[in-house]
């Protein structure tokens, strides 16, 4: 659930006693978007969650950073799901917050295409 992911996020961050840390998420992302697709939001979806009421967006993962990630570690974000490369808002991390993010599809992309004969690709 996404409460049980950002506690988790949370206390790994908080408590953990090495300087470079490593988060690593794959899953789905997806992205809420106006009527003229401009993006409100991106957002991962755990396995129990639904896309209406459980997600865990692009904000909350940056608060969930900003609060707890202490200046004096390294974050590094693994993440492979669509539309991984717009889930951290890197204009909102406090400037001594070190964090990095190498994702599987830029912000606007899926992570895997399928072609006719059915053969997935990974961005």
């Amino acid at each position: 659930s996404k409460s049980g992911v950002r506690h988790e996020i949370r206390t790994f961050l908080q408590n953990d006693l090495s300087n470079n840390l490593i988060i690593f998420m794959t899953g789905h992302g997806g992205q809420r978007m106006e009527q003229d697709r401009k993006v409100v939001e991106s957002f991962l979806l755990p396995k129990q969650g639904s896309a209406d009421t459980d997600h865990y967006t692009d904000v909350e993962l940056t608060e969930d950073i900003v609060n707890a990630l202490p200046s004096n570690k390294k974050l590094y974000i693994v993440m492979h799901c669509c539309h991984s490369g717009g889930m951290v808002n890197f204009w909102q991390l406090d400037t001594n917050k070190q964090v990095a993010l190498f994702a599987s599809a830029e912000a606007d992309l899926l992570a895997e295409w399928s072609s006719e004969d059915d053969t997935n690709f990974v961005t």
